[in-house]
């Protein structure tokens, strides 16, 4: 009898176990049930609402979600990701840096090396310092400076070049005139320096009454 009475026992507790999970599943079934139905009441409720502003109102309201939203996917972001970012950014910085500084001793180069030859007579179609025309002198410049092949005349150099406006010329870059009749190397401070014609040959000249068409940067 005392076997039997344990073994019924130990299904009652079983069965009262069952029971309780039971109850519990429900419990927590209801509970979900609860916050479903209490989200889609405030879905509804905030639709209503949203349904009766202007199409300014409206505007505003998704704007500030954006923020909203952007500001959780940065706060979401790892430090690591930041620190990474972080870096990116110095090293590009270091690049743009290194590209200024090049250009800037580029430039340096090319005056350098056209100052040399101030003087130098000019001759149509030569392009040496025994002799030469605007784009033979611009040509010949670029190439000892810095091994740059732009073209032998204006025109070429035109192709070959990158075109800015005169406002945003750089030393070092060429002047175009005349639609490409003429063509000098900007020296900055409103000068150039070209070889300008049979009469003076080889100089500086100031850009006050001679305004350029535009500028090329190679």
């Amino acid at each position: 009898m005392n076997g039997i009475s344990t073994l019924q026992k130990q299904q009652a507790l079983q069965i009262a176990a069952q029971n309780k999970t039971l109850v519990d599943l429900k419990g927590q079934k209801k509970k979900s049930d609860d916050a479903i139905e209490k989200a889609n009441q405030a879905l509804k409720e905030a639709q209503t609402e949203y349904n009766t502003l202007s199409a300014k109102e409206k505007a505003e309201f998704l704007k500030a979600q954006e923020n909203k939203a952007s500001d959780n996917i940065l706060q979401s972001v790892p430090v690591s990701n930041t620190k990474t970012t972080a870096s990116e950014v110095q090293s590009a910085l270091t690049a743009s840096n290194t590209i200024v500084s090049s250009s800037s001793s580029n430039a340096a180069k090319i005056i350098s090396v056209a100052k040399q030859y101030l003087g130098v007579p000019y001759v149509w179609g030569g392009t040496t310092p025994s002799g030469w025309d605007c784009s033979g002198f611009t040509s010949f410049v670029y190439r000892q400076a810095l091994g740059m092949e732009i073209g032998r005349t204006t025109y070429n150099q035109m192709a070959s070049g990158h075109s800015i406006p005169f406002s945003q010329a750089q030393p070092g870059d060429l002047l175009i005139f005349d639609g490409g009749g003429h063509v000098g190397i900007y020296l900055g401070n409103n000068e150039m320096i070209n070889a300008e014609n049979p009469s003076v040959g080889t100089v500086i000249a100031s850009l006050t009454y001679w305004q350029p068409d535009y500028a090329l940067t190679y």
